[in-house]
């Protein structure tokens, strides 16, 4: 099953008019956009996981040409709608912006109710990568690839126990779309938060996991986990010798998590394109490669536009996952 988002790239020529520097926008000079205060950038989940990650890094890449404060701040818990919400309440000035990634649209098919809605209450600004993850199981395991992973699992349904970073996470969907396919059964133990989850993988409390790579890379590195496949369409970068999901056994697999950034509902024009344009350039740039692709990310960028088209299709796409899996509200 293929639920990666099929979406409008930007043309090349857009891409040439990206320029390597972020501009400086200031109202009145050349109808762009420059902060006159201190930015926050809101993490929906924990120091350290991706959202966390690619924030600070375009809070410092922005600082530098803005000479102005921009902080990050954490607000962690229920699977990223605390930090929504919070960006949706904001002043629609373009000095609150979420890092948003799947979650914010699974959300809508987990909970009954949410605070806000995902598409109306919120600006799209940019898309500036997607993220697969990998799939783990802790060193000294027999498994030594997918296949016996699920062999066992046809073998013994629901014998096997995966962790997940909750209910209804990208990690929880991931495993039971692979689960689905191969026609196989394994338990689902949610946690509350990936490092504890990927934790219990390592002690071997667990049987696997879909991690994010920015976690799992270093403990693999270590030789405290074993990576049995990927789960993007084509190998990453920074494991370069681990197959996909598709090329070691279930065909079509592909299952990735797009980053971007949102504002409140009502962020002007001017506003949209000057932060847009900014955190294209950078995505866009040398140093934004070196520091992504080593970490899992890959640059794929979209203007507010292009990244707007694609929020629709990220709602019908996940709820389709959303029923397979069985996943609910906790």
């Amino acid at each position: 099953m293929k639920i990666c988002l099929s979406r409008r790239r930007l043309t090349a020529a857009a891409m040439l008019s990206v320029t390597p520097l972020v501009p400086r926008f200031v109202h009145g000079q050349d109808g762009g956009w420059k902060p006159d205060g201190p930015v926050r950038l809101i993490a929906p989940t924990a120091p350290g996981t991706a959202a966390d990650s690619v924030a600070r890094f375009f809070a410092n890449a922005l600082g530098r040409v803005w000479k102005v404060p921009l902080v990050v701040e954490n607000k962690v818990g229920a699977n990223g709608i605390i930090g929504a919400e919070a960006v949706a309440k904001s002043a629609p000035d373009g000095k609150t912006l979420l890092v948003v990634s799947s979650p914010h649209y699974i959300n809508r098919s987990i909970y009954t109710k949410l605070p806000f809605d995902p598409v109306k209450d919120f600006t799209a600004i940019a898309g500036f990568s997607t993220a697969c993850l990998v799939l783990v199981v802790r060193a000294n395991t027999a498994f030594l690839t997918m296949r016996d992973l699920l062999d066992e699992a046809r073998r013994r349904p629901g014998a096997l126990m995966y962790s997940s970073s909750g209910n209804g996470s990208v990690p929880h969907l991931a495993a039971a779309v692979m689960l689905s396919e191969a026609s196989a059964r394994a338990s689902h133990v949610p946690y509350k938060g990936g490092d504890v989850a990927l934790a219990d993988v390592m002690s071997g409390q667990v049987d696997f996991m879909f991690a994010p790579l920015t976690s799992a890379v270093p403990m693999i590195r270590a030789g405290r986990l074993r990576a049995l496949a990927v789960s993007a369409a084509a190998r990453v970068p920074s494991l370069p010798d681990v197959p996909t999901v598709a090329e070691a056994g279930l065909s079509g697999y592909e299952v990735v998590t797009r980053f971007g950034f949102l504002a409140a509902a009502g962020t002007d024009a001017s506003t949209t394109a000057g932060l847009s344009s900014a955190i294209l350039s950078v995505s866009g740039s040398d140093e934004f490669r070196e520091y992504a692709l080593p970490r899992g990310f890959v640059p794929d960028l979209a203007d507010s536009r292009s990244y707007a088209a694609t929020r629709q299709a990220e709602l019908e796409k996940w709820s389709k996952v959303v029923a397979l899996s069985g996943a609910r509200q906790e």
